[in-house]
């Protein structure tokens, strides 16, 4: 089972998500979130393989949530999945760790096709990383 956790102040993109997830047997949410802080009070119980998120919250930042996820889990995969895709974020989230960026704006076609492999190949996501 992949176990997943969705961060993005925009419950519509979360719905969405969910919406697919559903569509895959060996795949549950087991967390949604609308900031990074209480997400990372949840991430030691949830205990995910993959973590889809935006980079800038009103309360938080996707940065340090995403430089402290790579320290401290390592083997949790990390989507970024923004509106805020000047190269200045791609590169900032690329060098904390970040294993994919795309353009919440234009990419989803390119998104939903990688989530998707990932799915299928569930040993890509489970203890592989």
């Amino acid at each position: 089972m992949i176990k997943i956790i969705l961060i993005d102040d925009s419950l519509i993109f979360r719905e969405r998500l969910v919406d697919f997830f559903r569509m895959y047997p060996n795949v549950e949410v087991v967390g949604q979130f609308e900031d990074t802080q209480t997400a990372m009070e949840h991430i030691p119980s949830l205990d995910p393989d993959l973590i889809l998120m935006d980079i800038v919250f009103k309360k938080s930042s996707g940065l340090k949530f995403l430089n402290e996820v790579k320290i401290s889990r390592p083997k949790i995969k990390v989507i970024i999945v923004t509106n805020y895709t000047y190269s200045t974020f791609r590169e900032m989230c690329l060098n904390l760790g970040c294993d994919y960026f795309f353009d919440k704006s234009f990419e989803y076609e390119n998104l939903f096709e990688l989530l998707e492999t990932l799915v299928r190949k569930e040993d890509c996501l489970i203890g592989s990383a």
